[in-house]
């Protein structure tokens, strides 16, 4: 069997991956891991805002805004 290489982008992959299609998902991991495609997801998503917090408070609140990404996507209550 003659075997291919097709060129996705990290954004085609995770739109792949958060299809309800399993071959998708399969390409998608086939050519980046999962946890590169949700580190992309979470980068794309992330807007820039700006609060006056606690020092002690920051990574705490860095750390909810994440979680509250990461389970929009697994949720897939996300609007784009």
């Amino acid at each position: 069997m003659e075997l291919r290489n097709v060129k996705i982008t990290i954004q085609q992959a995770a739109n792949w991956y958060s299809s309800n299609n399993d071959t998708l998902k399969a390409l998608a991991l086939s050519a980046f891991s999962r946890d590169e495609i949700i580190i992309y997801y979470i980068k794309a998503q992330s807007k820039t805002v700006s609060l006056d917090l606690p020092l002690e408070q920051i990574d705490k609140f860095k750390t909810l805004a994440q979680l509250s990404v990461l389970a929009s996507y697994f949720n897939k209550t996300y609007k784009k």
